[in-house]
């Protein structure tokens, strides 16, 4: 149900001509309708925006034409309205009201900005490129407000609260939050899966595996409503399910020693305590004598840089687990070191081999009884045959010592 300044202005009067023809009267209202526009801004100056939709300016426009030109109209005021109050509260998620103009942060470089404009100065408008992420934006909007009135007509059908002397005050409309979560949401994976293939591609250098699984919650907003084999009911259920639901993804990355996997879920929602996203880690599979095994099997990060100091700590020590399966004489040099030694037989030479990895970047260092003189370096980077590093895999140099 509508805001009531908004449900008394959706009335309006019928009135025959002296021809017999109906026409729609809306009072001091005017006929040029309103709509909500959304675009994207690049350093200020708009990149993309909505589809035009474009009214009937015809004399001999239907009835029903006018009727619902004027509907859309109030529905999509109301919804301009709603989001400058919503805004209001969300400046601590980089929401600024600017004008008659809401922006919100997109990407690095990036705003998205939703405002209300006539028809006309739409039509009229030249044309700035088009991109479904606007389009999305804008059907997220008003079928969350639509939602907002479907379940405020139900909380008016239950039985009414005692009486107070002070009337409690409008709740606001949940909707720019779940935008601003889907945005933030994919930031961080994306991130996360960047920092994860750059990973990926360094150990493949040194023929090393690392194979990554990831599963997001929230599909695509035009494929989840362009889905024809479901009823009509069911899709608009999955695509309100989605919206009002906070966004959660899993990874799970397979490790180089084949019996360790990290899956990773993040989980994104504003309200308190998270107000951001939630990075949970959990370690499956780990072999009890693994230097994987003295991690905690699950630990919790706020932001990406110590999820990212975790994943490759954990790498590094997988990838001692896995030499460790391949030469028997060479054991952990001590609980979550990023070192393995062994003893020479028939000698007191000890050897010493550390790993260390970082973004794009693996190292490999070979000791021989703390002497410098003694000493060895192999360097793996992601640029792969075009790089400076090492070309042999991390096994056929181990193999030299």
């Amino acid at each position: 149900m509508a805001y009531s300044d908004f449900r008394d202005r959706g009335l309006a009067a019928l009135r025959r001509d002296g021809d017999g023809n109906l026409s729609l009267d809306r009072g001091f209202t005017s006929k040029g309708g309103r709509q909500i526009r959304v675009r994207i801004l690049q350093q200020g100056k708009p990149i993309a925006s909505t589809t035009k939709v474009t009214e009937s300016t015809s004399e001999d426009e239907s009835v029903e034409e006018e009727i619902l030109n004027a509907r859309n109209s109030i529905f999509d005021e109301e919804l301009h309205h709603e989001i400058h109050r919503e805004a209001r509260n969300l400046i601590n998620q980089g929401v600024r009201c600017v004008g008659t103009s809401v922006l919100i942060p997109f990407e690095t470089d990036k705003q998205i900005e939703i405002d209300l404009v006539t028809s006309e100065s739409s039509a009229s408008e030249d044309f700035i490129g088009s991109s479904p992420v606007v389009d999305n934006v804008a059907i997220s909007l008003r079928i969350l407000l639509s939602y907002a009135h479907r379940q405020s007509l139900q909380n008016r059908s239950q039985k009414p609260p005692p009486l107070r002397e002070s009337r409690n005050p409008r709740p606001l409309y949940a909707l720019l939050k779940p935008v601003i979560e889907y945005f933030q949401h994919r930031s961080h994976v994306q991130s996360m899966q960047t920092f994860l293939e750059q990973l990926r591609k360094t150990l493949a250098v040194a023929g090393l595996d690392l194979a990554t699984e990831t599963f997001e919650s929230f599909q695509d907003l035009a494929v989840a409503s362009s889905a024809t084999n479901k009823p009509y009911d069911s899709s608009i259920e999955t695509l309100l399910q989605q919206l009002t639901s906070c966004p959660h993804s899993t990874t799970t990355l397979h490790l180089p020693d084949g019996a360790t996997n990290v899956k990773i879920d993040i989980h994104t929602a504003l309200h308190p305590p998270t107000l951001g996203s939630s990075f949970h880690v959990f370690n499956n599979n780990i072999l009890p004598m693994s230097p994987v095994a003295q991690l905690p099997p699950s630990a919790q990060y706020s932001s990406l840089a110590p999820l990212e100091s975790y994943i490759t700590h954990t790498t590094s020590l997988s990838i001692l687990q896995y030499l460790l399966s391949q030469f028997s004489t060479w054991h952990a040099f001590s609980p979550c070191s990023n070192s393995i030694m062994r003893n020479r037989p028939g000698s007191r030479d000890r050897e010493i081999v550390s790993v260390v990895l970082d973004k794009g970047q693996l190292g490999l260092t070979w000791q021989r009884n703390g002497r410098l003189n003694d000493q060895g370096t192999w360097t793996w980077d992601d640029l792969g045959v075009e790089g400076i590093g090492e070309k042999r895999s991390l096994v056929d140099v181990f193999r030299t010592f």
